[in-house]
């Protein structure tokens, strides 16, 4: 059967048996543990966000006996609920890397193989595989990443990529952890699929992220009820009424990114992303902006009388009320950025967005639309500062996002996430085991150690 006949099981079969651990390039493995060093680390900095306090005081409430591990908490539950919450915590700060898949494919792969026992070479496989499908899902629905109002595709009409094509991500991942055969995946699939959701609008709430740990959820809950004989349409993604129609997909694109699975392997050909701020990725434009500002005259924030700026589409949270729309503000941006030369975690608070200089400085914050004719010989806009003493600067809105290109870089801000969470001895045993992840013969070892206060003998290798 030919790939467009049948999208839905080329992928299942690509899950199955389209790549195994020996075809890794190294490349891909080395990325696969950046991304697994990356994740735990945010997972931990969003456990200790009001998000992530309520998510695992939810699973608490609700929890059933396992033996899955919540980032950050002192207790077990199920693998469904674990992926639930170290999703959410995931995504809590926007401080995730790699297009924000691991904060569902990775979290659901964690949590069910924690819970199974399976090997660090399972988990590797089931991320890549599970972050491909993904990857590939994004791309022929481009306009999930357009700006809004531009196209009509999924993210113009409301959807949110993490929670829609994440749930698949995950299930994908969920189900190479399980071992499920071609027939079984594409049932999951079929689950998945219904499963699927996440509204735009939510952004700069709480339920942003709760969008990942949905799509962690419905991959785990999917995954495991395929492998029980639960039943689903197993032509989903191009069936009438399916994926690919419910969401306004382009004709064949399902059928394409089959087709690009079996030839390109994105996390060894493509450089990941992993984020330098806690913050939406069109906000580190205006940081870098603020950054340069301060360089080259030397600005501090006693000396500015006022801050104008353009506007950015995708920040749609101008004079933010909380810290969770400070991270899609242009203004707290700019001003967090002068105050403290940077965003970080120590700013992106409540009690830091409410204290009085900050205030005082958003206050001081226009936006201004650009000029007729600006486009054509400027950048995408404009930061423009006037000094209490008369000086007037203005910079074009830089396109530098200034990632975290080397592992050093990424290791300090694991330490930086995990430390205050778990301290530093059990942050280095976490780092050493991703290290070595793939020698591990049961990742329930790695996942043990994401308890708070988790003891020494919680890790010896089994």
């Amino acid at each position: 059967m030919s790939i467009s006949a049948n999208p839905t099981l080329a992928i299942a079969e690509y899950v199955h048996g389209g790549m195994s651990y020996q075809d890794l390039p190294h490349e891909a493995i080395a990325n696969a543990k950046l991304v697994v060093l990356d994740t735990i680390g945010v997972m931990f900095a969003g456990s200790r966000h009001e998000v992530g306090r309520i998510i695992t005081e939810y699973v608490r409430a609700n929890c059933a006996a396992g033996p899955a591990t919540v980032a950050g908490a002192e207790f077990q539950t199920s693998a469904e609920l674990a992926a639930l919450a170290n999703g959410v915590m995931a995504h809590a700060h926007d401080y995730d890397g790699d297009g924000h898949i691991p904060t569902h494919t990775l979290t659901a792969a964690l949590a069910l193989g924690g819970a199974r026992g399976a090997s660090g070479e399972r988990l590797i496989l089931a991320y890549i595989i599970g972050r491909e499908i993904c990857s590939r899902l994004m791309e022929c629905s481009g306009t999930f990443h357009s700006s809004a109002g531009e196209g009509s595709g999924p993210r113009n009409r409301g959807w949110h990529s993490v929670g829609v094509d994440g749930s698949i991500g995950a299930t994908a991942a969920s189900a190479k952890i399980l071992g499920l055969d071609t027939q079984a995946i594409c049932h999951a699939f079929g689950i998945g699929a219904s499963l699927s959701a996440g509204l735009w609008a939510n952004r700069g709430s709480m339920t942003k992220p709760m969008h990942a740990g949905n799509a962690a959820r419905n991959g785990v809950l999917a995954s495991t009820l395929a492998s029980m004989g639960f039943s689903a349409d197993r032509t989903i993604f191009t069936a009438s009424g399916g994926f690919a129609e419910a969401y306004d997909l382009p004709e064949g694109c399902i059928a394409s990114a089959a087709e690009k699975l079996r030839h390109h392997l994105g996390i060894a050909e493509h450089g990941l992303s992993f984020k330098r701020y806690p913050c939406v990725s069109p906000a580190h434009r205006y940081i870098e902006t603020m950054r340069l500002l301060r360089s080259r005259y030397g600005l501090t924030a006693e000396a500015v009388a006022s801050i104008e700026c353009t506007p950015s589409k995708s920040l749609r949270c101008p004079y933010p009320q909380t810290d969770l729309e400070s991270k899609f503000s242009a203004d707290f941006s700019l001003v967090a950025t002068l105050i403290d030369g940077e965003v970080n975690l120590h700013n992106s608070t409540d009690s830091f967005l409410k204290r009085s200089d900050v205030q005082s400085l958003l206050a001081k914050t226009v936006y201004v639309e650009k000029p007729p004719g600006y486009e054509a010989n400027h950048a995408d806009g404009f930061v423009r500062v006037k000094t209490v003493s008369g000086e007037v600067y203005q910079v074009d809105i830089t396109r530098e996002k200034r990632e975290l290109t080397t592992y050093d870089e990424i290791q300090a801000k694991f330490y930086d996430c995990a430390v205050p969470v778990v301290g530093e001895e059990q942050a280095r045993r976490i780092d050493s085991l991703v290290g070595e992840l793939e020698r591990l013969k049961s990742v329930s070892v790695l996942t043990a150690l994401l308890r708070r206060g988790a003891q020494s003998s919680d890790s010896v290798r089994i």
